[in-house]
């Protein structure tokens, strides 16, 4: 008995809330409605943003579109192209015929030539070659995050390893020769020479490739920005996002009186039905505001509160004890029944 009383209790607060939250919603939504109808004669447009990402014609996005398509590797797009017509399922002909290869190489006998010749295949790095590869790219296909990736400044580096490989094996073939097992030349200095300038060409290269993107971005940002400007000359912030609503009680209002006044030309003040049924434009959209300071004199006689209308820069010069009477434009514009 007793759980079954506790989950009818749960029901019923779950329909009082649900019940509860349907007059709520449509009291928003009337507030914002009241709000938009009070701004609804106002000029302005909306701001113009050129840098959006998910735009198509976003200068960064067609930057990076362009240099994504140039790193597509040249194999994986000719089985594209050539599954594309054929029904069922894909047959990826260029990719077998490469994997068909290493298996047969894979088999062959680990001798010396056979070494060298694999790895002087391998140095060109065909299945990852791509229509724009000049980038000293990392690429997880050919050893992950640890090892060179493709790039044609990787292809000139391993071709030249290849090439010490094979300097090498001549040297100890004719330090055989002469019973040096050791080689014909044991100096290394010419090898390590040859090493630190690959380092060095490698390092020299990527830090250009992130220099060259980094300028490439920063002139977009440039370009994109005076742009922005230019199209927004004529912006001018909404008077919706400008404009700050005070409900200041009748005692308050007396003190701040002599501050009211000296600002008046630039304050709609007055009860709070004078902002009923109305506009910004009709209160404010001229030289003289359509209110007076007897309008808000005679509420604060009835002991009613006085609304305060006025822009964000005459609010900065307001005196810091009005600043707690600051209220959202539905409280006014839209009030409780």
């Amino acid at each position: 008995m007793r759980n079954s009383a506790r989950a009818a209790w749960v029901l019923a607060a779950g329909l009082a809330a649900g019940l509860a939250a349907v007059p709520a919603a449509e009291a928003d939504a009337g507030a914002a409605s009241a709000v938009d109808a009070f701004y609804g004669r106002c000029p302005g447009r909306a701001y113009r943003e050129l840098h959006t990402d998910e735009h198509a014609w976003d200068l960064h996005a067609m930057f990076y579109t362009v240099f994504g398509f140039a790193e597509l590797e040249v194999l994986r797009t000719a089985d594209w192209i050539v599954d594309l017509p054929l029904p069922g399922r894909p047959l990826h002909p260029f990719q077998r015929l490469h994997h068909g290869v290493r298996g047969g190489y894979s088999r062959l006998p680990k001798a010396l030539p056979v070494r060298r010749f694999g790895e002087f295949v391998d140095a060109w790095q065909i299945p990852e070659l791509s229509f724009g590869d000049v980038s000293a790219t990392y690429s997880v296909t050919t050893g992950g995050l640890a090892q060179p990736g493709s790039g044609t400044v990787m292809r000139v580096t391993k071709l030249v390893d290849w090439t010490q490989n094979i300097v090498g094996d001549v040297n100890r073939l004719a330090g055989w020769s002469v019973r040096r097992p050791q080689g014909l030349i044991t100096w290394s200095g010419p090898e390590r020479a040859v090493d630190g300038l690959e380092w060095a060409l490698v390092k020299i290269f990527t830090h250009s490739n992130v220099t060259v993107a980094r300028t490439m971005n920063t002139a977009l940002d440039i370009v994109e920005g005076t742009g922005e400007l230019l199209v927004n000359v004529t912006y001018r912030t909404p008077h919706q996002e400008r404009t700050v609503f005070l409900r200041v009680p009748a005692l308050e209002y007396r003190e701040h009186r002599p501050w009211i006044t000296r600002h008046r030309q630039r304050i709609v003040l007055g009860p709070a039905a004078l902002f009923l049924g109305t506009t910004h434009a009709q209160l404010s959209h001229r030289r003289r505001p359509r209110s007076t300071i007897a309008h808000a004199d005679a509420a604060a006689d009835r002991s009613d509160a006085v609304v305060l209308m006025m822009d964000v820069k005459t609010f900065a010069l307001a005196p810091e004890t009005l600043r707690p009477f600051v209220v959202p434009a539905a409280w006014i514009l839209a009030p409780d029944p």
